[in-house]
């Protein structure tokens, strides 16, 4: 953590959350400590020091809680939901100013594994700050009323894809991800999953020679290839960028409104963004009189 901090401070990076304690922190400590009986109190007053040492070692940093985030759980199945709520609740009372985060995914058909509905997560609502759900439940309308209702109490509420395959379609899967972004209100950071994939446990990444799926970009010593796909990602990034700056633009409002819908409405025209960025570019000059 130190030697990453170090490198953030270097190149100036200026994000608030710097540090994501996962996958699954308490299914981690689980595993680490079979020995305490869920819901017992010994079980509760062990999950309290393991919070209590995890906030210890990043202060002594000099980190406070908004620099880093806990993720509780990563795609929790709903058989353990009993359990997962009071941890949950525990992790609230313990770390009150440390961001707590869920990654909540779909079933998986055929596996007879049942994760959460918005009935469900709505009881976690009270003790999880950030939520983040895997990116098909936002076209659900039960999850888009959720989002909606998370973000009034304060919560911040993004989303993540982690399809690695290289047969996905560049403009469709890497492109319009900031777009997907945009037009759900994304609140908390976007993930897509995985920048770079390194073996568990090991250093190195999935070769390029051999690569059919796996992170976006290859490792180098210390330095990061890119790909296609990372520069994909990065050309819809650079087009968030615009949106956002178009906000600004008065005249620009009912446009604005329109054209996430019809960029995603026309996935099979790969061009349209490019008449956004030729759209964009001559509102921002206008408005700055051709400068």
């Amino acid at each position: 953590v130190r030697c990453n901090l170090e490198r953030y401070q270097a190149r100036n990076i200026r994000d608030s959350v710097k540090f994501l304690v996962g996958y699954s922190a308490y299914q981690i400590f689980a595993k680490l400590n079979p020995q305490f009986q869920p819901l017992t109190q010994e079980w509760r007053e062990a999950w309290r020091d393991y919070l209590l040492m995890i906030d210890a070692s990043f202060r002594k940093l000099g980190l406070t809680g908004d620099d880093w985030m806990i993720q509780l759980f990563d795609e929790p199945l709903l058989e353990s939901m009993e359990c997962d709520l009071e941890v949950a609740k525990i992790a609230h009372e313990t770390l009150p100013d440390t961001r707590l985060m869920v990654t909540w995914c779909v079933d998986q058909g055929g596996t007879g594994k049942k994760r959460h509905q918005p009935e469900h997560i709505r009881k976690f609502a009270p003790y999880i700050t950030d939520h983040c759900f895997w990116r098909g439940l936002l076209d659900r309308a039960n999850f888009q009323q959720l989002v909606t209702e998370l973000k009034a109490r304060g919560s911040r509420c993004g989303f993540y894809a982690c399809s690695t395959s290289l047969r996905l379609p560049l403009y469709d899967y890497y492109r319009l991800h900031a777009w997907k972004a945009w037009e759900a209100g994304a609140t908390a950071p976007i993930g897509l999953y995985c920048l770079m994939n390194c073996a568990w446990g090991k250093e190195g990444a999935t070769s390029w020679k051999l690569a059919e799926s796996g992170g976006i970009v290859y490792r180098y010593g210390d330095d990061c290839v890119p790909s296609i796909r990372s520069e994909v990602l990065r050309q819809g990034l650079t087009d968030l960028k615009y949106l956002k700056l178009l906000e600004a633009v008065p005249e620009a409002q009912a446009y604005l409104r329109d054209i996430s819908e019809t960029i995603l409405k026309n996935r099979h025209d790969p061009d349209s963004i490019s008449r956004f960025r030729e759209q964009a570019v001559k509102y921002l000059l206008d408005r700055n009189g051709g400068k």
